[in-house]
Formats: C-alpha cells, sequence, structure tokens
C-alpha cells in the first residue's frame, strides 16, 4: 500500500516522542515541512491530531512541546494560583542557571501570553518575589539579586580550595573541560566580594584543626578531586567545622573525578560535582541529539588519556543511552587497545567489568541485555579510519571524545568528497578553544552555567539545584556548528534575558 505523505512526519514524530523528555520544544511547523518535504497545512494537521490526543501540548507564539515540567529541574510544590505558577517558574530558572543575578525578569507583556494570564497577574507574582527576596524594583523593570550585598560586599568572606589531585592547580585551570568551570566560579565569588585563598589537599586535616582550636571558621571550602576512598573522612571534618561555625553554616563544594563507578549518593550537607554523574548527562544528551537528528548509525571513538575525561564506561553509557533512545540505530563503541597488538578476543576477555557494567546500565531502561550482545557492539581496532571506511549507513555520525581525532575523521570525510554534515556527521565531546574555528560540532557540558552553580552554592543565597542522587544538577548542550545536522530539541523557557547594567532599559 502506498505510504500517506504525512506517514512520514507521523513516524517521525512516533520516534522522537519516544526519547524526548518533558518539556522538551519540538521543531517548527515550518522546519517540520521543510525537513519532511510537506505543505505546512499537512504538518499542522498531524500535530492538531497529537494535540488532541495529548501527545504535544502547542502554545501559540512559543512553539510545540511535549507535555510535563522540564526534566532539568527539580520539581516544586504544584502552584495553587496563576500567579504561582509563574513565582514557581521563576525560582526554578534561577535555581538552574537560567536567570542569573544581574539580570532583569522578562517582560511583563512577554510573560503574560506566554502563561496565558493578565498582566496583573505577573505583576503580583514578581512583587511577591520582590518580598521573598530574589528580585528588586529599579525603575520600570524587576532585577534578579540583592544590589546591596552585591554593590557594598561586607565581612571577610573566605573561600579555601584545596587540591587533591595530582596536579597542581596550573593544570586545574588549563584543563579544557573543568578549567573553564573553575574559572566562571571564581570570577563570581570574587564578584561577590570573597577571598580565594589556595592549599594542597594534604593541608585540610591542620588547617581544620587550627580553624577549631581558633574558632575562626572559613565561609566554604572547595575540595577539588578528593578520592572515593577519602570521601568520607572529608565529610566527616566538614561536618565538625560546621558544628563548630556558631550558625555561619560552612558550605562545603566536594568535586569527584574519578570516572565510575560513581558514588552511590552525595552526602546531604555537602555539594558534590561527580564526574561520573557529568558523563551521565552527557550519555543522555549525545542519546537525544542522535535520536533528534534521525542518524542511521552512530560509531562512538574512545580514547581515554587521563583521569577526567571520557573513557571506556562513558563509551558503554553512551551505546547504552542510545540503545533506548533509538532502538532502530545501528550503534557501536570503537575503542583502541590497551596495549600495542592487542587482539579484539583478548581485550573483550580482559572486559568482564565494563560488559556487566553496560548491561546492568542499559537495564534501567528495560531489558537487560546479554554478553554477547554488548560484545557485538564493541569494535577493537588501532585505526580508527578503518572503521570510518567501512561504516555504509548513510546519515552517520562519528563521536570523538579528542578535537584532534574529530578534526582527523573530518579530513578524512571531506578527502572522500562525503557531504558533510548531509551524510556524514562529525561530533567532539571535548570542545576545546584552541580549535574553535574549525567549526567542529560539540556535545558538551555547560561549564559556564556549571562554574556559577558551584559558586552560588558556596555563596548559599539561592537555592541550587541537585540530582536525585544529591549531586549538583549540571546541563548538557549540543553546539550544532558545521559538522553535524540540525536536531533542535530543547527545554521550552522565556526569553533569556540579556545582562544589562540597572540603567539600561531592557526591550522585549
Amino acid at each position: 500500500m502506498k505510504e500517506k505523505a504525512s506517514d512520514r512526519v507521523i513516524r517521525w514524530l512516533d520516534g522522537f516522542l519516544r526519547h524526548a523528555g518533558p518539556g522538551t520544544r519540538l521543531p517548527s511547523d515550518r522546519e517540520l515541512s521543510e525537513r519532511h518535504r510537506l505543505s505546512a497545512r499537512t504538518v499542522r494537521t498531524v500535530l492538531k491530531d497529537f494535540e488532541r490526543r495529548g501527545l504535544v501540548r502547542r502554545l501559540q507564539g512559543s512553539g510545540t512541546f511535549v507535555p510535563g515540567e522540564p526534566a532539568s529541574v527539580e520539581p516544586l510544590p504544584a502552584a495553587g494560583s496563576p500567579r504561582q505558577e509563574v513565582v514557581a517558574w521563576v525560582k526554578r530558572a534561577i535555581a538552574s542557571g537560567e536567570l542569573q543575578p544581574g539580570e532583569a525578569l522578562p517582560p511583563i507583556k512577554y510573560l503574560a501570553p506566554r502563561f496565558r494570564i493578565g498582566k496583573r497577574t505577573v505583576i503580583g507574582a514578581y512583587r511577591q518575589l520582590m518580598a521573598e527576596g530574589f528580585v528588586e524594583k529599579i525603575g520600570r523593570l524587576f532585577w534578579i539579586g540583592d544590589f546591596k550585598s552585591l554593590l557594598t560586599p561586607t565581612g571577610d568572606r573566605v573561600v579555601h580550595v584545596l587540591n587533591y589531585a595530582p596536579d597542581d592547580f596550573r593544570a586545574l585551570f588549563g584543563h579544557a573541560l573543568l578549567g573553564r568551570a573553575y574559572d566562571r566560579m571564581m570570577d563570581e565569588l570574587y564578584r561577590y566580594g570573597f577571598r580565594v585563598a589556595y592549599e594542597p589537599g594534604s593541608a585540610f586535616t591542620p588547617l581544620a584543626d587550627g580553624w577549631l582550636r581558633r574558632k575562626r571558621i572559613p565561609s566554604a571550602c572547595v575540595l577539588h578531586g578528593v578520592p572515593r576512598k577519602r570521601i568520607a573522612e572529608v565529610v566527616g571534618l566538614a561536618r565538625r567545622l560546621r558544628a563548630a561555625s556558631a550558625g555561619r553554616h560552612l558550605r562545603v563544594l566536594l568535586t569527584v573525578l574519578e570516572a565510575n563507578p560513581s558514588p552511590a549518593k552525595a552526602p546531604p550537607d555537602v555539594f558534590m560535582v561527580s564526574w561520573a554523574n557529568v558523563m551521565t548527562q552527557l550519555a543522555r544528551q549525545v542519546a537525544r541529539y542522535c535520536a533528534g537528528a534521525g542518524f542511521r548509525q552512530a560509531n562512538v571513538y574512545l580514547e581515554a588519556k587521563g583521569p577526567s575525561e571520557p573513557d571506556d564506561f562513558t563509551a558503554m553509557k553512551i551505546w547504552a543511552e542510545l540503545r533506548h533512545a533509538a532502538p532502530a540505530l545501528k550503534a557501536f563503541v570503537v575503542v583502541k587497545p590497551r596495549r600495542r597488538g592487542e587482539s579484539r578476543v583478548s581485550y573483550l576477555r580482559q572486559a568482564t567489568a565494563l560488559f556487566d557494567y553496560a548491561a546492568s546500565y542499559a537495564e534501567k531502561h528495560g531489558r537487560r541485555p546479554s554478553r554477547s550482545e554488548v560484545e557485538a557492539a564493541v569494535v577493537v581496532t588501532e585505526r580508527f579510519a578503518s572503521v570510518l571506511e567501512e561504516t555504509r549507513e548513510r546519515p552517520s555520525v562519528h563521536i570523538f571524545a579528542h578535537d584532534r581525532a574529530a578534526l582527523r575523521a573530518l579530513a578524512w570525510a571531506r578527502k572522500r568528497r562525503l557531504a558533510v554534515p548531509a551524510d556524514v556527521s562529525v561530533v567532539t565531546l571535548e570542545d576545546n578553544p584552541a580549535f574553535l574555528t574549525e567549526g567542529l560540532a560539540a556535545c558538551c557540558m555547560d561549564w559556564n552555567t556549571t562554574g556559577y552553580l558551584m559558586a552560588h552554592a558556596l555563596i548559599g543565597d539561592i537555592p541550587v539545584n541537585r540530582t536525585r542522587k544529591g549531586f549538583l544538577r549540571v546541563r548538557c548542550r549540543v553546539i550544532e556548528r558545521f559538522t553535524a545536522r540540525a536536531a533542535r530539541p530543547c527545554t521550552p523557557v522565556a526569553r533569556s534575558p540579556r545582562t544589562v547594567s540597572p540603567g539600561q532599559r531592557l526591550r522585549p
């Protein structure tokens, strides 16, 4: 039987909705009509049918969304009125870093149709936020933050940064990924009048003993690169300091660089950034992007060169998430042998723990795959180019842990006159600024927002989002430059306000 024209977009929507989380925004009607070569009227008819069945939600002037609250924020108590809905939305945006101190709240005449409420209701919500200390009114606009404490910081506030990692602080701030988050965190701390002292991790115990003896507890501590076996010891010492802080509530932030296995749960009285949790969020974003872009095959190339970098476990996370998000997609993990000349059989024999981890991780999404299924998805080779040559499915995506490997793959594709990104897409997980001019598409963490949240977890002026396991909630993003097909699922939020001075007016 001949396929109807509308069946193409229906099939695509069914696949998209299987993996998209609540609150995800669908491509616009125009994008869908151009992508599937259909008339705008046909696309509108299909979307209206999906809306009637409760599968999507269409908001005039905003777009089409998956019903429900975005999964990227912690759920708040159900709002009892339209005004409370606006208040809850603003608080969630502040907690996730989407709205930051020094920025204006969205214009009232924009937010009123966004929530389908009157302007007076929005004004009432903004005044409630002002009464609760979240915003201030300057002129005709409402601004986020307490400007008096920001402009005239008081008190001798010191943050101690202790490094447990084997490298020195120059290596930390020079790191292509974590360095950017720490730079942003330090800028925010300085902006709020904090002084920062740097110490080696071995100095934490004698420093803490001195603070307890003199009863002079610092404002906050950052413990970077804490080994898993020392987390309990460090947290216990931090709790002693908190108990002796006489109501000052010392705030502690831990960063754990060991990729796997991840800590079972973060201690409730400290903030923790776990690299394993970061890699989990990265794997989920990669899977969402690949499923939304309509690829037929995805190859993940891993060549770990250090700790705090994507490793074999991260690759298997991506494979498991791809298997769940796009069951029809052929997904493979391409790894280099641990030793030169090592065969695939030898590698698989020694990777029992890796395959058990992949199977248990995939089981969270449904059926536990057999070992043979996991092994079939692993390709062991010393030459990534051989896998590129053997990939026949189009369109395909090739995901690399490092920019240099991605650039070599891009040169290989262009040399063979393959259409990039129509047939072959290349994505990197590193996104090193040194290679920004190459136009590589990247899937990476939003380190600017992560650094901002790390700073305010220490400042304690806003509620900061955490995951169910208590880790600091970080966000991923796909930066579609020139080497990746377009797939634009995004969270529906109000227009991102621009950072302006209090005296400058924000135009809608």
